[in-house]
């Protein structure tokens, strides 16, 4: 099965989110990214600890 590349260009968007999310106090536990076959795109899934049940 051929999957589509993931590219610099949105690693490094990821990390410009990752920041930003990072500097207005949403601590972003984790992060990865995962292959959605359909639409054939490179998904970022972000976790985040928001506190809600705390």
């Amino acid at each position: 099965m051929a999957t589509a590349t993931l590219v610099s260009q949105e690693i490094e968007e990821g990390k410009r989110l990752i920041n930003a999310l990072n500097a207005a106090n949403l601590s972003v536990d984790s992060a990865l990214w995962i292959y959605a076959p359909e639409p054939k795109t490179w998904r970022l899934m972000l976790a985040l600890h928001l506190g809600l049940l705390d």
